[in-house]
């Protein structure tokens, strides 16, 4: 992971919602003690939840995942007063996803985020998308994009490498035909692209471009089609959009 380090043992916060459909539910309280928490209620099974379980993310083992399921906000007691480390999570039970933040409250400017999203597919399972990305300041770096297919009935959780492999985006999507090569070179150098599950569009995931050096906005640069490229879930598959400008 590019410029972030997570102490694996340092234990994370998490607030769930009930199963998936049921309405959002937020559970857990912020707690301002280092190396301390406060527990929620249990709550009831859901379907997030168990695939959090199964999903390997980078400085969180098994331990830390059960933390996760009962608690909302937590400081490690690896913080300093130079470096103040905290953790927390969004959790939407109605839309299925999970969003879970690392960063320092003061000192560092270094974060990590592991968003998860379920859709639903028309056989009633569920395609899982896992994204990981960390930045620092306005950089940032697109580490790992995974897509799973999810039975929950048997809990059976399994990689799917072609429908990962679908969600490709590279610069040259987003200029036009014929754009200089000197151009996209130099603007290439001073940026990056990385996915968004968490957003408003329909369901699926979005590829955000953004460039570390220009003052004014993208859509001034006569050469691109757009700043975002969509891939939008049917229930069957994902559907690529053509580039176009947030308003």
């Amino acid at each position: 992971m590019s410029g972030v380090r997570r102490r694996r043992g340092s234990r994370r916060f998490a607030a769930w919602g009930v199963v998936l459909g049921k309405g959002r539910v937020l559970v857990g309280w912020e707690q301002d003690v280092v190396g301390r928490t406060v527990t929620a209620q249990a709550q009831p099974p859901c379907v997030i939840c168990d695939v959090v379980r199964q999903i390997k993310i980078e400085g969180i083992d098994a331990q830390l995942k059960d933390s996760i399921l009962h608690h909302q906000r937590y400081y490690p007691d690896t913080s300093d007063a130079d470096h103040i480390e905290y953790y927390s999570l969004t959790l939407d039970s109605v839309k299925g996803q999970a969003r879970i933040d690392f960063g320092y409250e003061s000192g560092q400017r270094a974060y990590a985020v592991d968003e998860i999203k379920l859709l639903e597919k028309t056989d009633g399972n569920f395609k899982v998308l896992y994204s990981h990305f960390t930045g620092a300041n306005s950089t940032v770096n697109q580490n790992d994009l995974l897509v799973f297919d999810y039975k929950p009935k048997t809990k059976n959780l399994t990689i799917d490498k072609v429908a990962a492999a679908s969600l490709s985006v590279g610069f040259k999507d987003f200029f036009t035909a014929g754009t200089p090569d000197s151009v996209a070179r130099d603007f290439e150098a001073n940026a990056d692209i990385y996915c968004s599950l968490f957003h408003e569009a329909e369901n699926g995931i979005i590829f955000r471009l953004v460039n570390y050096l220009l003052s004014g906005p993208l859509r001034d640069n006569k050469y691109l089609l757009g700043e975002v490229i969509g891939f939008k879930w049917t229930g069957d598959e994902f559907v690529k959009s053509e580039p176009y400008f947030e308003e």
